[in-house]
């Protein structure tokens, strides 16, 4: 599903928090009281039709409308989605002439949503007892948003059982503009209709669930003053309805965009299980095409049945989407993601290829021996798939859903990825350029809930040392909450800061590394976790047995067989190479954080700019935010002659 449907809800539900949010329902302050259903008593049209007027009060429907409004709109002006087709000569337009349609599963709309649909339908048994069964069984899994405009109007026409199902209700909220809504229980029986003010909801199901209906027009100019349409789309008509249906009754969803396909305005009958009678015989709307719209509408059923089995709170998650496209270290000097700037030597590829010619592909992997010659410290260590996987392991085996962790920002996103992907509630103290590693803040903070506290040392993206007896008074003084300290880039520091060895004295620690960095592989992902034997012996219960490469384990033996390529490129970097580009910036005036690591967080005057001319003249960094929101560039150091290079293409830019 792309990041930018789930940014988009993302961003609504979290507009909609409150002091309350920790409670079940986080807009409970602004649900209709329960006494108010009894002043707005419903009034039975039918059997199994019922009309609530004034139901939702004035601050709730606005609340409803912006969200709405925002989960139909488009990434861009130029995209289409949700209530928008982009027409290349006109521009966006709603994508039903006079009136627009969107629909998909309730999990991915905002909370307010949630809850909503099943609390009116019970409302509506006081006024039509028909309604008491079918209500206690109705469970709102789809959400339909229509927007009309003064033209706007729907003919009449009843809804199929796999756009919601048999008996169950159907419930609709009105916001906006009155209208008049047309009804009657069989289509040779009588018009009959009902004026709809903002605020209003009908109900209809049980005997009247085949009820057949209309939106015959609209009122303009009729929306309440109070009410602020936001624009797209402008004032208008919102009908919010919720249905009990899923993709096992044959429903597709419309929001297309979203899935990457591409379909046109005569695949109508993609939204229908099944070949209705007529088609292909000129019967309006079907006809040549119709296999295929079937076929998409099959596919978009699937699609969707997955995506309703997914945990609520992984579907609001955007992904950590490095940008790694076009990473051509022919044709560009990579200075944006902290790596080794230079390749490996060559008996580290002569191995891999001797492993290969030798028939090893199609075994399975072992790293046993690896593990042993890792194995220099007090306590165990696990082989992981990179430190990003230690990451992971430590956060699954050691936090409770719903507990809290602490990671001093801005650092490594994807300590906050692992951490909300298990359902924690994330602490951020800050760094600071001038105070460093907030040691007070994040002691203070630890209560009763925390079970990790996340430290990145030296801090990514600031480079920012913790002190090895910060680390220690944390871990003496919270015992019993893990430590996770990532020393993905020790090498760089001195080699008495490292808390590795104390593994032995702290069953809370744990310490990840990486091969990444100074060892040059971080294609091949390898690097280990060290912590004590029992911690181990957890972590290894959650690890699959083979998920380490192979080729990664023959690349990294033979490195360690002649490691001296790793020390010589570390003291490059930390004797000439930082050196030269930290007075570069001191001569220009240019802030930066003090760094301990092979990178640096600088502030130029315009990062953007600089960012893109500097990849103009084949430079790559990284443009990062710091605690503050404040744009910054981080830099990673190169060589020598490297940072030479880079001095002189930013001298040329400023």
């Amino acid at each position: 599903m792309p990041t930018r449907w789930m940014r988009r809800v993302d961003a609504a539900a979290a507009a909609e928090k409150t002091p309350t949010e920790d409670s079940k329902n986080p807009c409970q302050e602004v649900r209709p009281p329960p006494s108010l259903a009894m002043q707005c008593a419903g009034r039975e049209l039918l059997p199994g039709f019922v009309l609530l007027p004034k139901a939702l009060p004035l601050s709730f429907q606005q609340k409803l409308l912006d969200l709405a409004c925002d989960v139909t709109r488009p990434k861009s002006p130029h995209e289409s989605g949700g209530w928008y087709r982009n027409d290349p000569s006109a521009g966006s337009q709603l994508n039903d002439g006079s009136k627009a349609r969107f629909w998909d599963s309730i999990t991915l709309f905002p909370e307010m949503f949630h809850g909503l649909g099943e609390d009116l339908a019970r409302r509506a048994v006081s006024a039509s007892p028909v309604l008491a069964a079918p209500s206690k069984e109705f469970e709102a899994r789809v959400v339909a948003l229509n927007y009309y405009t003064g033209r706007g109007k729907m003919n009449w026409h009843k809804d199929d059982y796999n756009f919601a199902k048999q008996h169950r209700p159907i419930v609709m909220a009105s916001i906006g503009a009155s209208a008049e809504f047309g009804f009657k229980m069989k289509a040779n029986d009588p018009d009959d209709s009902v004026r709809l003010e903002s605020g209003d909801v009908i109900v209809f199901g049980g005997p009247a669930r085949d009820l057949v209906h209309g939106m015959l027009r609209v009122f303009p100019e009729t929306c309440p003053s109070e009410l602020n349409f936001p624009s797209p789309p402008g004032p208008g008509r919102v009908s919010i309805t919720w249905r009990d249906v899923g993709p096992e009754d044959g429903l597709t969803f419309n929001s297309d965009e979203r899935l990457g396909l591409k379909i046109t305005d005569n695949t109508l009958p993609r939204y229908l299980p099944n070949r209705p009678k007529g088609a292909g015989k000129g019967k309006k709307g079907y006809g040549k095409g119709y296999g295929k719209a079937r076929d998409i509408a099959s596919t978009l059923c699937c699609r969707n049945l997955v995506a309703m089995v997914i945990k609520a709170h992984i579907k609001k998650l955007k992904p950590y989407v490095p940008p790694l496209e076009g990473r051509n270290p022919k044709k560009f000097t990579l200075l944006d993601f902290n790596e080794r700037t230079v390749e490996v030597p060559e008996f580290v590829k002569e191995a891999m290829k001797d492993f290969i010619d030798n028939g090893g592909l199609q075994k399975y992997p072992s790293y046993g021996g690896l593990q042993a010659k890792c194995l220099v410290w007090i306590g165990l260590e696990v082989t992981q798939k990179g430190s990003d996987q230690g990451i992971d392991l430590v956060i699954r085996c050691c936090c409770e859903k719903g507990s809290e962790v602490i990671i001093p920002s801005p650092t490594f996103a994807m300590y906050e990825q692992a951490s909300e992907a298990e359902g924690l509630v994330i602490r951020r103290p800050h760094f600071t350029k001038d105070k460093g590693f907030p040691l007070e803040e994040v002691l203070a903070i630890v209560n009763q809930n925390t079970s990790l506290i996340v430290l990145s040392n030296p801090n990514n993206p600031t480079g920012t040392e913790i002190p090895r007896d910060a680390i220690l008074d944390v871990l003496r003084k919270r015992p019993n909450v893990g430590v996770l300290v990532d020393e993905c880039y020790f090498e760089f520091m001195d080699p008495s800061t490292t808390v590795a060895n104390e593994v032995g004295n702290f069953p809370n620690l744990f310490v990840c590394r990486t091969f990444s960095k100074t060892w040059g592989i971080p294609s091949l992902r390898l690097g280990y976790l060290v912590s004590t034997p029992a911690n181990i012996a957890a972590l290894c219960c959650v690890r699959g047995p083979y998920d380490i490469n192979q080729i990664a384990v023959v690349a990294i033996q033979a490195a360690m067989k002649k490691p001296q390529y790793v020390f010589d490129y570390v003291k490059e970097v930390n004797e000439r190479s930082k050196p030269l580009f930290e007075e570069f910036l001191n001569k220009k005036g240019i802030g930066y954080w003090p760094t301990v690591a092979n990178f640096i967080f600088c502030y130029f005057q315009d990062p953007k700019t600089t960012e893109a001319k500097l990849r103009e003249r084949g430079i790559l960094v990284r443009p990062k935010k710091d605690a503050n929101d404040t744009l910054g560039l981080r830099v990673s150091f190169g060589t020598e002659q490297q940072m030479r290079d880079t001095i002189k293409a930013m001298e040329e830019l400023l």
